[in-house]
């Protein structure tokens, strides 16, 4: 019969807890994983879940919460790493000698200012005034350079009267509209067709076929509508029959 195997969970810091996306499913314990699967932080031998909890910006027992149990009637100051006498003037809404900021008075201090890789959300004062709270801080999604897009045209038939166009997505696209119109010589819309294209992956392509009939000196021209392109005129192809 087969003997299903134990699931494994690799322990990089030797603290005999492991890291429960990292995984060996096989009927002996393979070198350098243990059964448990309970560490928070696998590359800090001093974080686990039977660490004692330490003045500091770190979860050390992985319960989920920070500084919990400690600094009794005082408070944490996570930069120094010790405990420290609450201030008297703290909360007067004033900066006195000794605070950096006091409530919503935050010296001109801003997440940019604190984090620059994190320049979004809310600065806040710590609760001793004596450092900022950062925790509310976030970064900027990356924005793409350039085009988001490019579009191409493919071989044009006039036999077939088909338009051929592939949307390539030069970054992670939102989701974007493309109409394509056909006029005739005097500018008067023939064909009209619009497509939502869902969001599309960096790399990703997209390729469109308009068909029609007409005859005579026509038009065909692509334009695509996004949020930060809208209405931009990408394609124009001058038909002769």
């Amino acid at each position: 019969s087969c003997v299903a195997g134990k699931t494994w969970y690799l322990d990089s810091d030797g603290d005999s807890y492991g890291d429960k996306t990292k995984t060996k499913s096989q009927a002996t314990k393979p070198t350098g994983y243990v059964a448990d699967s309970t560490d928070c932080n696998d590359k800090d031998k001093a974080v686990n879940p039977k660490a004692t909890e330490v003045c500091d910006a770190i979860d050390n027992d992985c319960d989920g919460k920070i500084n919990e149990g400690i600094c009794v009637g005082k408070t944490c100051n996570t930069v120094k790493k010790v405990c420290e006498a609450i201030s008297k003037d703290c909360g007067n809404k004033k900066i006195d000698a000794g605070e950096v900021c006091d409530g919503s008075l935050l010296n001109s201090k801003t997440c940019t200012t604190q984090i620059p890789a994190k320049p979004k959300g809310t600065l806040s004062c710590s609760n001793d005034c004596k450092s900022f709270d950062t925790s509310k801080c976030t970064a900027d999604k990356p924005k793409p350079t350039g085009k988001l897009i490019t579009i191409k045209q493919n071989p044009f038939s006039t036999q077939s009267k088909s338009f051929d166009t592939t949307i390539t997505a030069n970054a992670d696209t939102p989701d974007l509209w493309m109409f394509q119109i056909v006029r005739d010589s005097k500018g008067k819309v023939l064909v009209f067709q619009s497509e939502k294209i869902t969001k599309l992956n960096k790399g990703k392509t997209y390729n469109s076929k308009l068909s029609y009939k007409t005859k005579g000196k026509h038009t065909v021209i692509v334009y695509d509508l996004l949020p930060h392109e809208k209405g931009s005129k990408v394609l124009e192809k001058k038909v002769k029959p």
